[in-house]
């Protein structure tokens, strides 16, 4: 987990993409939980960095569904309650069928790369025990999937899930073991093309996901 008192100036990349990380990740682990009001000048003041970076920080975590602007309350961290989990859940299934068959029939040299290495890095996280490493690999690894598409709009459809898919695997992630298996069936059937069993697979998998993190939730 990023440390809410890392100093972000003395860091490589961009102020911007820098606050962005930490407070993504601060959502997804549940530091800043729903509800949480996230305010410019404490941030600013906490963090190091401009008010203006911290709005545009806010700004994209709003586009990905991670922050939602409140009249009179400005910038606060989204519900993930049940309700919220299982919208994702029921809208999560026919894009991600969709996007199997698709990756299937058009993915290139260089997107069969990228998919072997991000399962490859998904598996090594669970071998090392990197429950958090390895949620995050399985959230781009269904985001590699949607490049290979080549449809843009459903990539990008596809992308405004991926905060509340990394909030969700967080929450799991002592239960996500078995989807290093599932994912390596699915990445065979797209690399040979074989889209209808990439699209079957992809609905089972989303199916049993769904069926399994309900169970567990509501328990």
């Amino acid at each position: 987990m990023v440390s809410s008192q890392v100093t972000l100036g003395s860091q490589f990349r961009s102020l911007r993409d820098q606050v962005v990380d930490n407070l993504r990740d601060r959502i997804v682990e549940g530091e800043l939980p729903g509800g949480h009001r996230l305010v410019e000048r404490d941030l600013s003041d906490e963090l190091e960095v401009s008010r203006i970076t911290i709005r545009e920080g806010l700004q994209q975590l709003t586009a990905e569904g991670l922050v939602i602007q409140l009249p009179r309350r400005g910038s606060v961290v989204t519900e993930f309650g049940i309700v919220e989990i299982r919208n994702l859940l029921e809208l999560r299934e026919p894009l991600e069928v969709l996007t199997a068959r698709l990756a299937a029939e058009r993915h290139d040299n260089a997107g069969a790369k990228r998919l072997q290495a991000v399962h490859a890095e998904s598996r090594n996280a669970l071998e090392r025990g990197s429950l958090q490493a390895a949620a995050a690999a399985s959230v781009q690894f269904h985001e590699e999937i949607g490049r290979c598409t080549g449809n843009m709009l459903l990539e990008t459809h596809m992308a405004s899930l991926q905060g509340h898919l990394r909030r969700l695997f967080w929450l799991t992630r002592e239960h996500q073991t078995h989807h290093v298996d599932e994912h390596a069936r699915l990445l065979e059937a797209i690399l040979t093309r074989q889209a209808e069993l990439a699209e079957q697979l992809a609905r089972e998998h989303i199916q049993e996901t769904a069926a399994a993190t309900l169970k567990l939730l509501t328990l």
